[in-house]
């Protein structure tokens, strides 16, 4: 009986734990993030991907590099076909 009402109490905050993380602020750009290729941890217009130093991060999506800072172009998403303004 201990062990099934444990295995409940598991399940139940698992649960909890889900729905929190789906509820969680979008990162802004600039901001840390986990799932390179995805857009649905950062702020609309944003993508999750690789930078210096194996950061990931949130970058603002483009498709030319005139829509990036002068600093910045425009080049490919880790294992997407999608760009983001990435530091030159």
């Amino acid at each position: 009986m201990i062990v099934s009402k444990v295995y409940v109490m598991a399940c139940l905050l698992a649960l909890q734990t889900g729905c929190a993380a789906s509820n969680e602020t979008p990162a802004a750009i600039g901001a840390a993030c986990y799932t390179r290729g995805q857009t649905g941890e950062c702020v609309a217009g944003a993508v999750c991907d690789t930078i210096k130093d194996n950061q990931v991060v949130c970058l603002k999506i483009c498709e030319k590099d005139e829509q990036c800072a002068s600093t910045e172009s425009c080049s490919g998403v880790s294992g997407t076909t999608g760009k983001a303004c990435h530091a030159k």
